[in-house]
């Protein structure tokens, strides 16, 4: 059973399982989930990039064995393989003294972030920072995992067709010991690599930079001048602001306006050398492969190796002190296995030795070697976290201070708390700042709690809870289109909500108030559904959660729930034997939710339910549903197949699916902290992906489970300030308009701690 990425190995896996193989494959989302069906014993072996095996190795390291790794084949000049797929080097003039704290006041070439190289930001930030003091204490028990981004910012969704997760979060060590040389030493180990070695953390004294503010400040204040070429953050208002502020960062670069190396180039790892041998900068830190390219033909005299202990070694050292050593691509199997399937894949398999046949082991070799140059090589059988270590240091959580407390993240379920810690490390080995922890709350309204208490940072929620939380728009996430049911002048007499308080029915509500269908002082709280209707089912209102205002005022919501239990065909069977028709609880109640909403319209004894079409096909079909006997009624009056693809003219409202809410009164910097977080955990983990398009994908499924930490359907985070989005602009007025309308008609209103921060995703109502 091998794992094969989804959308990959189609043909091959065919051949493969039709054949006398014995192989069967087993798509998976992501590295991640190959990773915990390999744990599970779901799945024999899968390939590992070295930065999926990075990650894996925290949580699978027992229960695997590396068997062989991925090389490429050597060429007719080349009589061996590189060991490692890149090393990267610290390169200084041979008169350099002072080892490492000699680089004060010094010149800086760097390679830059951009995200096109195959550099991950730990390892571009490899040891080049420590820390000055550590942050403030956070209590154990309230940490767990966290995220951190620079400004606002969004999630950008695609139509219903689509069927993505969401989520977002993720990190970078903290809490280190003060500075001193062995405290020094001690982040080394950890892997903070090169740029977080030698420089100093300086510490805001009051609360005014951000995590990300403090390196560079800290990195402005160390070096005299460097090139640092490419996005600092991906927040641009805040990386043109943070390369003006620090001008000396660009000094180097060739285009110090616009912070990069001379144009044409061929890679900035040769426009740090460049910048190094030209005399502008005293130290360059590149990939070593750069190095005999370059000095091989401008000479090497006068440089050499800077190395972790401060010492220097000549360039022509063929061994060289090195800060990371990356493996090759690895082939991980179970530990049970793992003998025998090495034996196989290496009879199997291209070696170094052995060309491809013209069998089903050229599907093999499709599938998991990718490129017909690469091959198979052996390696001694050893477990994933001794392979890795041979090159690079397998950073911890909480080793690594950036001046910032921990961002905390808030879950429900141990399948939450599971994703939550996966975030967390991706962000760690990618060296995201600040760091998640995850904190445990028993429900999302125990998570509003625990915000409100300063318990937790943040959480995600579905938009159904939005207006409940009394959310003032920070950032968002912006989806599929929100469709409604206008109702023709109201001639109903029954109405079905999916939720109580839910984003359906206050898109509805709001409709026909901007459509003066209905008098402007109907507001979407529970007792206006009696001014409208006969009779109402609400799941969830009788919940004090959902009514924490007390506007009910004793009006019976679940009325028609009881008359549509009556006539279900068949008792529902709950999961643990209690049923409750008024619960906000799919477990307990048939009429909860969308499926429980055309369940409810399929008794009879409502007229209309509103609810998300973003799986209603799926519903329908789950249900036995009679479609030809429903019909969606249009904006415009008409009406189509409950089956049909909704047009735009039939919109009601384009609202978003899904948030993260964070306490309001935030400082900006803990803000600009969570933005950046985001950004970068999208950037690296969702679907704009680059080099690791496979490691995790945050947006998808988690462990065969949809909606995990966030919800389903996002396909980006964008910024929520961004008024050119119609959905931003049209959830914001939505819940604007209804919470206004609610302080009008109803006196003062609570007012909230929490803010929304992100939307996940945008749905269809009808």
């Amino acid at each position: 059973r091998l794992c094969v990425p989804k959308y990959s190995g189609g043909r091959d896996c065919v051949i493969l399982e039709s054949g006398d193989s014995n192989i069967r494959c087993v798509q998976v989302t992501d590295s991640v989930e190959c990773a915990l069906k390999l744990q599970s014993g779901e799945v024999d072996v899968g390939v590992f990039t070295a930065e999926e095996a990075l990650l894996a190795s925290k949580f699978i390291d027992n229960s695997t064995k590396v068997i062989l790794q991925i090389v490429p084949q050597a060429s007719s000049e080349t009589t061996t393989t590189p060991k490692y797929k890149f090393e990267s080097v610290a390169v200084v003039r041979s008169n350099h003294t002072g080892g490492l704290s000699g680089l004060r006041g010094k010149n800086l070439c760097h390679p830059g972030f951009h995200r096109t190289q195959y550099w991950s930001d730990r390892v571009l930030k490899v040891n080049l920072i420590s820390v000055q003091k550590p942050p403030s204490p956070v209590h154990p028990s309230e940490i767990r995992t966290s995220i951190s981004p620079s400004s606002a910012v969004e999630l950008n969704t695609t139509s219903t067709l689509a069927n993505y997760a969401t989520e977002a979060g993720v990190v970078k060590e903290l809490n280190s010991p003060p500075h001193s040389q062995s405290t020094k030493w001690r982040n080394s180990e950890h892997g903070k690599e090169f740029e977080l070695a030698v420089v100093e953390t300086q510490c805001e004294a009051k609360d005014g930079r951000s995590a990300v503010e403090n390196e560079v400040y800290s990195l402005s204040q160390f070096f005299n001048s460097t090139c640092r070429p490419g996005p600092w953050v991906l927040d641009e208002w805040l990386d043109d602001k943070l390369k003006r502020d620090n001008s000396k960062l660009c000094a180097l670069c060739d285009l110090p306006s616009t912070c990069e190396y001379r144009a044409g180039i061929s890679s900035n790892h040769l426009g740090a050398l460049e910048c190094l041998h030209r005399g502008l900068g005293d130290v360059a830190y590149v990939d070593r492969e750069i190095i005999k390219t370059y000095f091989g033909m401008a000479g090497n005299e006068g440089f050499s190796f800077l190395c972790r202990n401060g010492t220097l070694e000549p360039l022509d050292t063929e061994q060289p002190c090195t800060w990371v050593q990356q493996r090759w691509d690895t082939v991980v199997s179970r530990n049970d296995v793992a003998a025998a399937l090495k034996a196989s894949l290496l009879s199997a398999l291209p070696s170094i030795s052995a060309n491809r046949r013209l069998d089903w082991t050229d599907n093999l070799a499709n599938v998991m070697l990718k490129e017909s140059s690469y091959v198979v090589q052996e390696v001694v059988t050893t477990n994933l976290k001794s392979f890795i270590q041979e090159g690079r240091v397998i950073p911890e959580p909480a080793n690594v201070t950036d001046c910032r407390s921990y961002i905390r993240w808030c879950t429900i379920s141990p399948l939450e708390v599971q994703k939550c810690e996966w975030v967390r490390q991706a962000g760690i080995t990618h060296g995201i700042l600040p760091e998640l922890t995850c904190v445990e709350g028993r429900s999302k309204f125990d998570c509003f709690r625990k915000i409100e208490a300063g318990q937790a940072d943040i959480v995600g929620i579905n938009t159904n809870l939005g207006y409940l939380a009394k959310l003032v728009s920070a950032m968002k996430l912006h989806s599929t289109e929100l469709y409604v049911l206008k109702m023709a002048r109201l001639m109903v007499d029954t109405l079905h909500i999916n939720h109580a308080k839910g984003v359906a029915w206050v898109a509805f509500i709001e409709s026909l108030r901007s459509a003066s269908l209905v008098d402007r002082d109907v507001c979407p709280y529970g007792a206006s559904a009696n001014s409208l209707f006969t009779s109402v089912c609400a799941p969830g209102s009788k919940d004090s959660d959902y009514d924490r205002q007390g506007l009910n005022n004793g009006t019976d919501l679940c009325a028609l729930c009881s008359e549509a239990d009556l006539k279900l065909p068949t008792p529902f069977a709950s999961v643990n034997g209690a049923t409750d028709i008024c619960s906000a609880n799919a477990s307990t109640n048939p009429f909860y939710g969308d499926l429980g909403a055309l369940r409810c319209l399929s008794t009879e004894v409502a007229d209309v339910a509103i609810i998300e079409a973003t799986n209603i096909s799926a519903i329908i079909a789950e249900l036995g549903f009679q479609a030809e006997y429903y019909n969606i009624l249009c904006r415009n009056g008409t009406k189509i197949s409950i089956r049909a693809d909704i047009p735009d003219g039939c919109t009601l409202a384009a609202v978003l699916g899904g948030e993260v809410i964070a306490r309001r009164n935030r400082t900006d910097s803990h803000t600009r902290d969570i933005a950046n977080v985001i950004t970068e955990l999208d950037d690296w983990f969702g679907y704009a992906y680059h080099n690791y398009e496979n490691i995790f994908h945050i947006f998808e499924e988690f462990n065969g489970t949809q909606g995990v930490l966030l919800q389903n359907n996002t396909l980006a985070l964008l910024n929520v300030f961004n008024k050119q989005s119609s959905y931003i602009s049209s959830y914001d007025d939505i819940k604007r308009n209804a919470y206004e309308c609610s302080k009008t008609n109803n006196g003062a209103m609570l007012q909230s701690t929490l803010a929304l921060l992100f939307t996940l995703m945008a749905v269809k109502l009808i």
